[in-house]
């Protein structure tokens, strides 16, 4: 067995590894029209590869995806003179479901940080599952003094 963690720039595995995620996630019929969604996706992520706007670290044996992990990359305005103003927001951390419990996502998790921190990110974020808390905070993660808000915006 050759396990490797690497970074995915292949769009197709991209769109692959987000529409798995989803459909574990949620409901088939909640996710639309699934061709759309996969059109939707391959545009994202090639804007994003091509912009450096989006990293995807992963678990790869021989070609099968164990674990993975999305970081999205904004820029913010700075906060002051000496910080970096490139925060990355983690999402679609995900093991296959027989993979799980092995320390993968944690190996996934480890070498996106490690990635965050060579792309000089002032901070990583995420919104976590009440599974993945425990994994999250070991990892250094924590929950802000600010609350999270969000609207929905509606057209």
């Amino acid at each position: 067995m050759s396990i490797k963690i690497k970074v995915i720039k292949d769009i197709s595995m991209l769109v692959k590894l987000r529409i798995d995620y989803l459909l574990d996630q949620n409901p088939k019929d909640s996710l639309g029209n699934l061709e759309d969604l996969k059109k939707n996706l391959g545009d994202y992520f090639e804007k994003s590869l091509k912009n450096n706007e989006f990293l995807a670290v992963a678990i790869d044996n021989e070609g099968t995806i164990y674990s993975v992990a999305f970081l999205s990359i904004a820029e913010r305005p700075p906060r002051n003179s000496n910080e970096p103003s490139r925060i990355g927001t983690v999402y679609n951390v995900y093991t296959y479901p027989q993979y799980r419990k092995q320390g993968f996502a944690t190996k996934v998790m480890e070498r996106l940080c490690e990635e965050a921190g060579n792309l000089n990110l002032c901070a990583v974020d995420l919104y976590g599952s009440n599974e993945g808390k425990p994994l999250y905070e070991k990892l250094g993660f924590k929950i802000p003094y600010h609350t999270y808000m969000k609207k929905k915006i509606t057209r």
